[in-house]
């Protein structure tokens, strides 16, 4: 970032860069429009963050540029590691407090034929990097996934409808105000090739039972006719534009199934910086777990993530949620790699979240065992835990 003094080389390189990225903000932004955005609520964000960063102090304010900076000596960090350490592995016994879950039918990335598909199933999908984290980090209760569609079987084969956009930042403006994004239709075999070339995973669930499918594609359809816009502010109260989850939440309501209950926004205050400036002031979210009930999974698509690994993935994220307490700074989470300004774990984050995917070489079904075993491997890796509870932020 560039120094607060006017003036300068390194303030006249930086006053070029903010203008070459502004001069190619139409072009980024033409191409995300046509590019899946793996991140939810917010999360299209973390993808402009190598912009914000080479276009200096011009566009992003130095309030979010303190959120973003690593752990300052003393700051209460609840990622940091223990020096006394020793590798997670699975000794002592956890008492699971119940099952819950059923083994269901697993595949490793299967040709697009052998996809047991129908009309109206809820397609998810997560991945190991961390924006779409960010996707779970605006709420106060963590739920796995971070982006939703809808199957349709149509006459050109299978396609998946969804909606998703992008902001685009100018200096002293909101960047939800010049956002885009609308509904799209996709290609089944496309949206699965854009999943697996940026290492994502995906499950395919039945839609709730009872819900009448026609109904729910019939508003999917109307929906994507009228060129539906993104909602970058996340408004549950204006469905003239519509998020993700949103989206799928309302198709599911069309068909006659229960209105999904939203999620209270977190209070922390470094949270509540970045909602501000990207202008999010939207009290709740529905998120896309709400709507991918593991009870209706039909099938898992793991291109390079072991299935094993899938639980296991969201428990961590769960952990990780759990301990980003009220007094926690997103920096102690999250860092701008030197080497291409993409969003990185903080190196403590990443090591925990290896050790403890290792540590979990058979296939378990037992969730609550899963996520008692990462609450203590987490606790036996990090220094600290939450100083105060995660509560939702006030109306």
């Amino acid at each position: 970032m560039c120094p607060d003094a006017q003036g300068g080389p390194w303030c006249c390189i930086f006053r070029r860069l903010a203008f070459l990225v502004q001069k190619l903000g139409g072009t980024i932004q033409r191409l995300l429009a046509h590019t899946h955005c793996a991140a939810s609520h917010a999360l299209c964000v973390w993808l402009f963050l190598p912009c914000l960063v080479l276009s200096g102090c011009s566009v992003i304010p130095v309030r979010v540029a303190a959120e973003l900076a690593p752990p300052a000596r003393g700051e209460f960090d609840p990622f940091a590691p223990r020096h006394d350490r020793a590798r997670n592995d699975r000794s002592g016994n956890v008492e699971a407090e119940s099952p819950s879950r059923t083994p269901a039918v697993w595949y490793q990335m299967p040709a697009l034929d052998e996809l047991p598909l129908a009309n109206g199933q809820i397609i998810a999908m997560d991945g190991r990097e961390p924006h779409g984290f960010f996707a779970t980090m605006f709420a106060v209760e963590y739920q796995p996934w971070t982006h939703l569609g809808i199957v349709a079987i149509e006459a050109d084969g299978p396609v998946v409808y969804d909606v998703n956009g992008s902001f685009f930042f100018l200096p002293g403006a909101s960047p939800a105000k010049h956002g885009s994004g609308y509904v799209r239709r996709w290609r089944l075999r496309e949206f699965l090739e854009s999943r697996s070339s940026a290492g994502q995973f995906l499950g395919i669930f039945s839609p709730p039972p009872g819900v009448d499918v026609d109904r729910m594609l019939a508003f999917v359809r109307q929906h994507h006719a009228a060129e539906t816009r993104f909602d970058h502010f996340y408004d549950l109260s204006d469905q003239r534009a519509l998020y993700c989850s949103e989206f799928v939440a309302l198709a599911v309501q069309a068909g006659g199934g229960d209105p999904v209950i939203p999620i209270p926004a977190i209070d922390n205050r470094s949270i509540s910086v970045i909602r501000e400036y990207v202008g999010i002031t939207t009290p709740s979210f529905i998120l896309p777990g709400q709507l991918a009930d593991v009870r209706r999974l039909v099938i898992l698509v793991t291109p390079d993530v072991p299935v094993r690994h899938i639980d296991v993935h969201f428990e961590i994220r769960r952990e990780l949620h759990r301990r980003f307490s009220r007094d926690a700074r997103i920096g102690t989470l999250v860092g701008i790699s030197p080497l291409n300004r993409s969003m990185v774990w903080r190196e403590s984050v990443a090591e925990f979240i290896r050790q403890t995917l290792e540590a979990f070489p058979k296939i378990e079904y037992d969730v609550a065992k899963i996520r008692l075993e990462v609450r203590r491997m987490a606790d036996q890796f990090f220094v600290n835990v939450p100083a105060s509870p995660v509560v939702a932020s006030s109306p």
